[in-house]
């Protein structure tokens, strides 16, 4: 327990970076 250091903000950025990443490529893919 004491080496998972991710608070629930850094989680959801870093979610957040993945999911705008994956947007962007769809609407490459789209274009």
């Amino acid at each position: 327990m004491k080496k998972a250091r991710f608070t629930e903000n850094q989680i959801i950025s870093i979610l957040k970076k993945q999911a705008s990443g994956i947007s962007i490529k769809d609407l490459s893919n789209n274009k």
